[in-house]
């Protein structure tokens, strides 16, 4: 989350909002708003069709999300400082390849540039590097139970300016959320939304608050059920946009 000059409590902080990648065209579509709606950025970036994982994060500390991608074959990020087609501006590899680890990203030291992280998810450890190069990851710790299929995601769930790690079950519909950067119990726990029905769980900060919370995304209807507090109850903010089956990403695309 980056500051901004503007007055206001509710302008402090810049705001997340939805984005869908298509990976079989390699196309992104990019709204700053959360809402439906024609997309505000459309490009094309990365290979089509080859399996490759979409990411977003602010790469250079520029106070904007730009787009990223993950190759889980050779284990590489190829990440791009402006939300247009062309080349990648930062490419290394880092982590063990093919062995089905899942990309995080996240400001793990609190330095307003975001880097990139890996889960195993058979051992259920993380691991996350604070500079954009290959080399040993920087942060390494064991969170939550192994070999259940809990998916990872980040964020700077209290507002500390830096990002920590969460796991969400999907089976049962609960979030575990974790503000230290250390093995040990959720500091938060709670359920959002139906569970078992391959709902992909979402980290941001819908708000402009300085806290992320989290979202879903239901795939086979391409709707977005995004939660402003770190509470179980309904989602604050619902709405369709992209197509269906698409896979959704997150982010400041304005930096406002």
């Amino acid at each position: 989350v980056e500051a901004d000059i503007r007055t206001g409590a509710a302008a402090l902080f810049g705001s997340d909002t939805v984005g869908v990648y298509v990976p079989s065209t390699g196309s992104w579509f990019l709204r700053n708003d959360n809402s439906p709606g024609a997309a505000d950025l459309v490009f094309g970036y990365g290979p089509p069709g080859i399996g490759w994982l979409p990411l977003k994060g602010d790469w250079d500390g520029n106070g904007t999300d730009t787009a990223g991608l993950y190759d889980p074959v050779n284990g590489n990020f190829f990440l791009r400082n402006t939300n247009t087609g062309g080349g990648a501006d930062l490419v290394y590899g880092f982590g063990p390849s093919g062995l089905g680890w899942i990309p995080l990203v996240g400001d793990w030291n609190g330095d307003g540039v975001d880097t990139v992280g890996l889960y195993d998810p058979v051992n259920g450890n993380f691991f996350l590097r604070n500079a954009h190069a290959p080399g040993a990851a920087d942060l390494v710790y064991g969170f939550g139970p192994a070999g259940l299929g809990w998916i990872p995601l980040s964020g700077d769930w209290d507002g500390s300016a830096s990002d920590t790690i969460g796991l969400y079950d999907p089976v049962n519909g609960n979030f575990f959320l974790r503000n230290a950067h250390a093995a040990g119990g959720a500091d938060l726990v709670y359920g959002f939304g139906p569970a078992g029905l391959g709902w992909n769980p979402l980290a941001g900060d819908w708000n402009g608050d300085g806290t992320d919370t989290i979202g879903l995304y239901d795939p086979a209807n391409g709707f977005f059920f995004l939660k402003d507090m770190h509470a179980p109850g309904p989602a604050d903010v619902v709405f369709g946009y992209g197509p269906a089956n698409s896979m959704p990403i997150l982010g400041d695309w304005n930096g406002l």
